[in-house]
């Protein structure tokens, strides 16, 4: 099929144009438009306000324009490298628009001035020699939504052409936001951004200008734990978020003269004084009380992350009043010795008599008894002696030993466990005209139980040369 001649010159007409246009495009000038600098102005404002300055400069023709988001990563990342909150000197726009290959770039700041009045100030700068080519400053009178016209009126007076700037995107709508905590001091955040401080009256703070939707409204404060909380922002309405503040522990210490004496908060005994703890912030009724003084009470009130300290001085009865001065240094000896004292009740003498039934090679029955002193709760030493008719084979005889021991007392529950005694002994054996002494050892296990003050332990023994079961019975002082 042959085809038509005027088809083939409309698509040489067509492609004529198409590389016209493209060779035409890749010839215009590269500029770099970086975001607004605002001042007095909303900052959640920048990304809106500078999209408006990029579509201007676009649609001029003139400039084929850096990619916005590419721009902003290469300053984000100079500014780091800087060591600088933002990248707005002329010097450090200059190094990023060179090196994505921009001759010349566009910056700009927007100023409120005064309530409905606002500047819009652009410069061309020349990156090459760092100078500036032209600079305007469009003047602007009504509220925020007025600058986007200004900003399409400072493009074309900043590159000398008549500029008809695409439909602007649809505007932003705004709302406002009234913070409270009732705590003074208190730092109100939006989206991770400060907006202020609460007035140390409590007074809520204003953040006006809030682009309509979902926030995060965050509080800080020293003395308490810090909060975040999620609001809805509707246009032309003024949304009150109210946040309570959880205050932090604060610290109580509480002395007493004379020491030792019991301390209970809100009821509930907590311990001695002197006495320190951390409590929730809130009113408590505190009270002091010692044997021999009038108790003390008192009502108190813990504020978030402060230290709160109380002397209490107790006053003795009348009957203390009367006694002696030996009689009342005494009491009151007693009562700064009570630590050393409760130490002395896990320490004691206990006597017992003693059965030991031999079940080896060796058979018969030990009768005895000993004394034994514990050192602390659970370790005590003693010292026991056992004699009686023993047989072994065909040999039958007597047999005694004089053992000393130490104990360790496991305590399962209350007043029952379990028992170690590893013991030294001498021992002297006689039967059939034999006679022999000397030392040996001997180890027992087993059970214990007190019914105070009587104690009962029966456990297995073992030796060298025999061993069975032990049973001791006695009481525990």
């Amino acid at each position: 099929m042959k085809i038509p001649r005027w088809v083939i010159c409309l698509g040489a007409i067509i492609t004529t144009i198409l590389i016209g246009s493209f060779t035409h495009a890749q010839n215009k000038p590269v500029v770099m438009v970086a975001d607004f600098e605002l001042v007095d102005v909303p900052q959640q404002l920048k990304a809106s306000l500078s999209g408006q300055l990029q579509a201007a400069v676009a649609a001029t023709g003139k400039y084929r324009t850096t990619d916005p988001t590419v721009t902003r990563k290469a300053l984000s990342e100079q500014s780091r490298q800087q060591k600088m909150a933002d990248c707005y000197a002329e010097e450090c726009l200059a190094k990023v628009g060179k090196a994505l290959g921009a001759s010349e770039m566009i910056v700009g700041t927007i100023t409120k001035v005064k309530e409905n009045f606002y500047t819009v100030n652009l410069k061309l700068v020349d990156i090459s020699l760092l100078t500036s080519v032209n600079t305007v400053s469009e003047p602007c009178h009504g509220d925020i939504e007025a600058t986007y016209g200004a900003i399409d009126r400072a493009v074309a007076r900043l590159l000398g052409v008549d500029v008809t700037a695409p439909p602007s995107p649809p505007r932003q709508e705004f709302g406002a936001l009234s913070v409270n905590t009732g705590v003074g001091g208190t730092q109100v955040y939006l989206d991770g951004q400060l907006q202020g401080t609460i007035s140390q009256d409590g007074q809520p703070l204003q953040i006006q200008n809030v682009i309509t939707g979902k926030h995060t409204v965050g509080v800080e404060h020293p003395d308490y734990q810090a909060k975040e909380q999620e609001a809805w922002v509707r246009p032309n309405v003024t949304e009150e978020i109210r946040i309570d503040l959880e205050g932090k522990p604060g610290k109580i210490i509480i002395a007493s003269t004379p020491p030792k004496a019991r301390v209970s908060i809100g009821g509930e005994e907590k311990g001695e004084t002197p006495y320190t703890a951390l409590l929730s912030p809130g009113e408590y009724r505190v009270q002091v009380a010692l044997s021999g003084f009038s108790p003390q009470e008192k009502d108190i009130e813990i504020k978030p992350n402060r230290v709160l300290r109380l002397n209490v001085p107790l006053e003795a009865l009348p009957g203390m009043e009367e006694q002696p001065p030996e009689v009342r240094r005494g009491i009151e000896r007693e009562i700064k010795e009570k630590p050393r004292a409760e130490i002395k009740k896990a320490i004691g003498i206990y006597i017992y008599p003693l059965v030991s039934l031999y079940l080896s090679d060796i058979k018969g029955t030990n009768y005895g008894g000993g004394i034994g002193y514990r050192i602390i709760k659970y370790i005590g030493v003693g010292t026991q002696y056992a004699g009686g008719e023993l047989e072994k084979d065909t040999v039958k005889g007597s047999a005694s030993f004089l053992e000393v021991y130490s104990t360790l007392h496991l305590a399962i529950v209350k007043d029952f466990g379990v028992y170690l005694k590893p013991s030294v002994n001498y021992q002297r054996v006689s039967g059939n005209g034999i006679e022999k002494s000397g030392f040996g050892a001997r180890g027992e296990g087993g059970v214990y139980v007190f019914f105070k003050p009587i104690g009962l332990l029966t456990g297995y023994f073992m030796s060298r040369d025999a061993s069975g079961l032990s049973l001791s019975i006695g009481g525990y002082f």
